[in-house]
């Protein structure tokens, strides 16, 4: 679902981030 997508995107970003 969308909120699954969202969670998806979020982990994404923190992974390039480093967080």
């Amino acid at each position: 679902g969308i909120v699954d997508f969202a969670k998806g995107v979020l982990g994404k970003i923190k992974n390039v981030l480093g967080i």
